[in-house]
């Protein structure tokens, strides 16, 4: 089912309860799903993601940034680096780090995922 509100905004009901919600001016969206997850893509193309059932929120910047927030106030990044090498090969990294605020101690696993 779709309604349009005065305001311009556009939500749209799914059979299964989940919910899109659409601004007026197209530049924003979220989804509420029936399991209480919610989606949002931003103007600025960030798309932030709340579980529910974890309380945690994953931000993914369009610039391939990603953020993790735990109900415990621990944050975690993900991050694609480029490694150039002076051989021409380019290795790209994918970054995971664990910032534990409590503890302050950083967990820097690097993985490679692409090799040209």
């Amino acid at each position: 089912v779709e309604e349009v509100l005065t305001d311009g905004r556009r939500i749209i009901t799914f059979r299964n309860g989940t919910k899109k919600e659409i601004s007026a001016d197209k530049r924003m969206t979220t989804i509420s799903f029936f399991n209480g997850d919610v989606k949002k893509i931003m103007p600025d193309q960030r798309v932030i993601y709340y579980y529910a059932d974890a309380q945690a929120t994953h931000t993914a910047y369009p610039e391939g940034l990603e953020v993790l927030q735990f109900p415990n106030n621990q944050i975690g990044t993900h991050e694609l680096v480029n490694v150039n090498y002076m051989s021409g090969n380019v290795f790209v990294v994918k970054v995971l780090s664990e910032l534990n605020s409590s503890r302050f101690s950083f967990f820097l696993p690097i993985c490679f995922v692409f090799a040209f």
